[in-house]
Formats: structure tokens, sequence, C-alpha cells
């Protein structure tokens, strides 16, 4: 029924479904007359033509709102399952799922992924002082710096309380780096009023850029973003740092 609702229209399923009905309706009436009644009866047929052509539809409509309702929650669902509820990024399951596309994607046309991890500074810091209700205005205007800063074709989603992700699929390293930048100077610009506060922030981001030549998986590519992540945070926070395989060393 859902199928047929979807593939055909609400109005022409109706009048399928009317059609059907009066079908059945005649065939059993005029087995019910042949086998114990005395033959067709005028009036009694009328009934069987008339009663569903008048039922079917209210209850076909009826079924059709349901399906609908149902459709709608359906994609309701599936648009949390995708997005986070709080800044309207991709949650992280949709994230690393297209993450994985477009690193197959880089793979074919010889591409470059540059693979960045971004985490507000001093977080826990602002949810004390401002209470959680700051930390979230702060989260959401901090998403819409990245909407406003970054290509449509560019992978953005939150991955953690504070954390967020980000995939630059280009043929051109340094121009990732110089959109980063932007965002690391525009967030410490950014003020949020929140309850007559005015609240402020800074950004610390990881780095890594992937060829198609090289063997690395989605896993192996956020770790190392992770690790830049790391580094820009032991060395003074609010800046991007680039992945280099000395920073394991200097993490030890």
């Amino acid at each position: 029924m859902k199928n047929l609702v979807t593939r055909v229209g609400p109005a022409f399923a109706t009048i399928v479904m009317t059609v059907a009905a009066v079908v059945a309706s005649v065939g059993i009436t005029f087995f019910i007359l042949d086998t114990f009644g005395n033959g067709v009866e005028p009036l009694v047929l009328m009934v069987a033509i008339v009663a569903p052509m008048t039922i079917a539809p209210v209850i076909g409509g009826m079924l059709i709102k349901l399906i609908h309702q149902i459709n709608h929650l359906e994609e309701e669902q599936r648009h949390l399952a995708c997005s986070d509820e709080l800044t309207g990024l991709r949650s992280r399951r949709a994230f690393l799922e297209n993450f994985e596309l477009l690193r197959e994607q880089a793979k074919r046309d010889g591409s470059i992924l540059s693979v960045a991890i971004i985490d507000i500074d001093n977080f826990k810091s602002i949810n004390d002082t401002y209470g959680h209700g700051g930390g979230d205005e702060l989260l959401k205007s901090f998403a819409g710096i990245l909407k406003k800063n970054l290509r449509k074709s560019d992978l953005v989603g939150r991955i953690g309380g504070e954390e967020f992700a980000m995939v630059f699929l280009h043929h051109d390293p340094e121009k990732a780096m110089k959109a980063l930048e932007k965002v690391r100077i525009h967030t410490q610009k950014n003020v949020v009023d929140y309850l007559k506060q005015k609240i402020k922030c800074t950004i610390s981001v990881g780095v890594v850029q992937w060829c198609s030549h090289e063997l690395a998986d989605v896993e192996v590519l956020m770790r190392q973003a992770d690790e830049s992540l790391y580094h820009a945070k032991k060395t003074g926070k609010n800046r991007v740092i680039k992945f280099d395989p000395s920073l394991k060393a200097l993490q030890a």
C-alpha cells in the first residue's frame, strides 16, 4: 500500500482501491447469491456496487493520511540520525560515512583531501562561567561561522561536544589551510550575546593532508588530524597545525 501511494499518488491510489473494492464486493455478492440464493437480485447487486464506492474512498483517504504521517516520521528520524540537533551540522556517523565517499572520490580523480579536527578552546570554562545555555549558543554561533566560510562541496560535522571535523576535496593543499585560518580569525573576532553577557572563544585546529597514492583509511586520517590538534593545544591554542610524523615524538 505504501509503495502504491508513493508510486502513483494519493488520488490515483484512492481510485485503484475503490475499483478493487467494487470488484471484490460484486464478485463475493455474485458467489453468495449464486450459491445460496435464487439467482442475481438487482437490488442486492446495486448495494454491492454502491456500498464500496461510498466507503472505500473514506477508508482509502484515512489510510493515505496515515501513510503520509508515517513517511513524515520516517523522514524526521532519518534527518535526526544524519544531523546534529543543536547545530544542524552532520552528526558524527553521517560525517564519517560521507568522509569515506570523499576519500573514494579522491582516489579516483587524484585529488587531495585535507582533514581537520577543530576544538573550541577552554570550552569547559565557558560552560562553567555562562552555563550550558551559553555554551550551546556559542556552539550554534560557531557552526554558523563554519557554514558561512566554507564551500558547499566541503564536508563538516560535529563529532563531539565541542569538537568539529571538516574535509576539503581539492587540488591545492594551501586552499584548505587558508580556509581554516579564515575560520580561526572569524571565530576569534566573533562575539555571542547571551543573557546580557558577551561570550568569546578561540579554536585549535589539527590538519592532515592525504594524496590518493598514499595508503591510509578514514580512521588513520582522523587519528593523525587529532594528533595535530593535540599539538596545537599543547603549543598555546588558537592556531592551525598541520600533521607531521615528528609530532608523535613530541607527544611522547
